[in-house]
């Protein structure tokens, strides 16, 4: 309610059993007090720590995304643009996926999410390029089901990319590294309103990704929206503020994940509350001398103190409440906003579907695969008694020193068990489908376990195509006898089995959408599987 007093939401009600009965026996009736817990935080916190709290956000995801979607609309808008769109095509066939299979090629270009379609889907390739093998290198191979080969190969055809880009955008902007492009476009908007030669200027992040808030910029909220407010005589004036480097340095010094100790920077909690207990109780802003403190704390002048304050409420009502400001000349931005709320309701609703499909994409996948691994498993020789044993004669078998796989079959993270066990036997998935997982890193540059050489040979698999409709009356093929022939035989079956087209079979983020959207995974299990066909993920879980 507008007087933040009351929340209505509805109950969720199912049957345990089929989901289908109308038992009330049966019935379980779930509230979500995560949800009551969320809103009871957004109406009742301290607006300085709201403040805080989404400068925060609003900054590291400016952080993390900036330099790669600079570098992403410089390299689509030279080194790959041709005179036609095929000759653009060819050009990043050519540039970037040089040495990958043409059908690989052609799944990937057309990707909504993470293809070569726009600079925001292109910049999760450079991330991986410029932070190799750490950042998005690891989301792209799972999504698309590349081999390490492949992801490898990619990489390093985009690494000459940016490097031939790296001192196109120095010269642009006198730095390359993300926390001054961040402390850039945030204070002025000059990456990507000045952006090098031939990209188009957007002005905001937001032209780039239209989710975030109407201007997240501080610089973009001063011409864009600060300014219109004032009466004719004082948008001039306010117009040619600037924010230089220097002051931008301590204003924005940042550290992602860490608390900042600096008396001058924004990202202190203490600082925020210190603006807000001198601001806000100005009601005529006009008289600048209000702002004195503010000034003198940040080293500001008064005019750049007043920008500050109102873009602290913006970012409240506009990010945590959800009402944009209306054209209203000599008011102060706080007079004019009516609290709506709507932000919240947004907020716990999107981070709600957010964890809901996350969960399922961690879930649904790994259950699938690492239930058909144990599942081919389980009849072999001793594996009841000494799993263990299994495990190193086929590890061994794919071509592994016994003295290794006997190391690597006892690691805690990967000892198989007797009866199935999600953890283990999904990160058996997770170590084979992705290179650089955690457990694959753990394994071949932490715990040294095996060699590079050695994790391609035991995981490099192939899925047959075209894939085959699994046909449930079929017997069963006789158990592979190496890692490599049973991700083989898995991935293909269960591509098989829910259509995925990709050369890789199918990925986390397809099953999770299927079992998201119609159950159809777990009612559509095949017999590599082993799993009983049912409605809820509830019941395949320990």
């Amino acid at each position: 309610s507008d007087d933040k007093e009351k929340v209505t939401s509805n109950p969720w009600d199912y049957y345990v059993h089929d989901g289908t009965s109308n038992d009330d026996s049966m019935k379980v009736t779930n509230i979500n007090l995560g949800a009551y817990g969320v809103w009871y935080q957004v109406c009742h916190t301290d607006t300085f720590k709201l403040a805080t709290t989404v400068l925060y956000d609003n900054f590291s995801s400016m952080f993390s995304n900036i330099q790669s979607l600079i570098y992403s609309a410089t390299i689509l808008n030279n080194q790959f643009k041709g005179s036609t769109a095929a000759e653009t095509k060819n050009n990043i066939k050519t540039l970037m996926f040089a040495g990958i299979d043409d059908a690989l090629f052609e799944i990937i270009y057309v990707d909504p999410t993470y293809g070569i379609q726009s600079a925001l889907s292109f910049s999760y390739w450079i991330q991986a390029a410029l932070n190799f093998p750490e950042g998005s290198a690891g989301i792209v191979q799972s999504y698309f089901l590349l081999t390490n080969a492949e992801i490898a190969t990619i990489v390093k055809n985009l690494q000459v990319l940016t490097d031939d880009t790296y001192a196109v955008i120095d010269q642009a902007y006198g730095c390359t590294n993300p926390q001054c492009l961040a402390q850039l476009q945030t204070a002025t908007g000059k990456v990507l309103s000045d952006p090098p030669a031939g990209v188009t200027s957007q002005g905001s992040i937001i032209n780039y990704n239209s989710t975030t808030i109407y201007a997240p910029e501080l610089g973009y909220f001063q011409q864009q929206v600060f300014v219109p407010t004032l009466l004719p005589d004082e948008q001039a004036e306010y117009k040619a503020v600037t924010w230089d480097m220097d002051l931008l340095d301590y204003l924005m010094a940042f550290k992602m994940g860490e608390a900042v100790l600096s008396t001058r920077t924004l990202f202190n909690i203490a600082n925020i509350g210190f603006i807000f207990d001198v601001c806000q109780g100005i009601v005529d802003q006009s008289n600048l001398e209000q702002f004195n403190p503010v000034a003198d704390k940040f080293h500001l002048t008064t005019k750049q103190a007043r920008i500050l304050w109102n873009y602290l409420v913006y970012l409240v009502d506009s990010d945590a409440f959800a009402e944009m400001p209306v054209n209203n000349p000599g008011g102060s931005y706080e007079q004019f906003v009516e609290w709506k709320g709507m932000a919240g309701v947004a907020d716990i609703g999107t981070d709600s579907l957010h964890d809901t499909t996350s969960d399922l994409t961690e879930l649904v996948g790994p259950l699938t695969h690492g239930h058909a691994l144990w599942n081919s498993v389980k009849d072999i020789g001793n594996f009841s008694k000494s799993p263990a044993t299994v495990c190193v004669d086929i590890v061994v078998a794919s071509g592994i020193a016994e003295t290794t796989a006997e190391e690597m079959c006892n690691f805690p993270p990967l000892k198989w068990t007797a009866t199935f066990d999600l953890d283990v036997y999904g990160a058996w998935i997770e170590m084979c489908r992705e290179q650089y997982s955690d457990i694959a890193m753990a394994l071949v540059y932490e715990k040294k376990l095996l060699t590079p050489t050695e994790y391609d040979t035991l995981c490099s698999f192939t899925v047959t195509l075209p894939h085959q409709q699994v046909k449930e009356e079929a017997p069963k093929a006789a158990a592979p006898t190496t890692i490599n022939s049973l991700f083989s035989t898995i991935m293909s079956d269960v591509a098989g089995a829910y259509g995925c087209t990709g050369p890789r079979g199918c990925t986390n983020k397809e099953l999770m959408m299927m079992q998201w959207g119609s159950c159809s995974v777990t009612l559509g299990f095949p017999d590599v599987v082993g799993l009983k066909k049912g409605y809820l993920m509830e019941q395949y879980l320990p």
